[in-house]
């Protein structure tokens, strides 16, 4: 009997540790997406849907962001219950993806920033 004991209250553990973990992951993607909500608004951007028909992907991720930066396109997929976040944007049956890889899309996102920042500091300065 202490052994199944042990072993539910091991199951029990087990699960309340990936309800946090979820819980977290959950709160990181909220976070990420209201930072790409804030740049959809700053810069040209568009709601996408990814093929339906792929199979591979969870269905409550099929939305994607795209933002079209000076430095190239960015895309992000959100998850369904985010898409409160997007609602500023319409839908562009017509975008297409790319090809960028996630490495390439934050490349783009540093070379901006370095773009941005640069033509602030030489403004601030005056030259």
């Amino acid at each position: 009997m202490s052994f199944n004991y042990d072993l539910e209250e091991a199951s029990l553990c087990q699960f309340n540790k990936i309800k946090i973990l979820e819980e977290q992951k959950n709160n990181a993607y909220n976070e990420r997406n209201r930072l790409v909500a804030l740049l959809s608004k700053i810069f040209p951007s568009a709601l996408g849907q990814h093929d339906p028909e792929d199979k591979e992907l969870d269905q409550d991720w099929l939305n994607i962001v795209f933002i079209t930066l000076p430095t190239g396109q960015c895309s992000w997929h959100i998850h369904d219950s985010e898409l409160y976040l997007f609602s500023h944007l319409k839908l562009d049956k017509n975008i297409k993806w790319d090809g960028h890889s996630t490495d390439e899309k934050y490349k783009r996102i540093e070379n901006y920033t370095d773009i941005f920042y640069k033509v602030r500091i030489y403004n601030s300065d005056g030259e």
